[in-house]
């Protein structure tokens, strides 16, 4: 990832997730929040329902990750992280958004760690 998407990206709050359903073919976008450092971008996918959320589902079909960091399309290759990531995914989450957002979304519930690399915008 070149230095100017990781101060790009290191300004934003949200980024918003381009996936197509994998059954229903349609495309969506998805706000979702997000930790970065220069390998890539992170992201912890809350399954409170019991199981992943469609847009992991989706994104991992796929085998491939877009989303808008603003105006820019980034692309990039989605991979799960194994489980012991997330203590330090959580903590990452925790100096960016605060302990009040992690409690809520991602110490409660089981989650998925997975890191978006290979970024490039276009």
């Amino acid at each position: 990832m070149s230095a100017e998407l990781l101060e790009s990206l290191r300004r934003l709050e949200l980024i918003y997730l381009k996936h197509r359903g994998r059954k229903s073919g349609r495309e969506y976008s998805t706000e979702i929040s997000f930790a970065v450092d220069d390998e890539g971008v992170y992201l912890l996918a809350n399954e409170e329902s019991g199981r992943p959320p469609d847009w992991l589902l989706n994104m991992l079909a796929a085998g491939a990750a877009e989303f808008y960091a603003g105006t820019r399309l980034v692309r990039g290759r989605p991979e799960v992280l194994p489980d012991d990531a997330i203590p330090r995914l959580q903590e990452m989450f925790r100096a960016r958004y605060g302990g009040e957002i992690v409690r809520r979304w991602y110490d409660a519930a089981s989650v998925t760690p997975l890191r978006i690399s290979d970024l490039f915008a276009s």
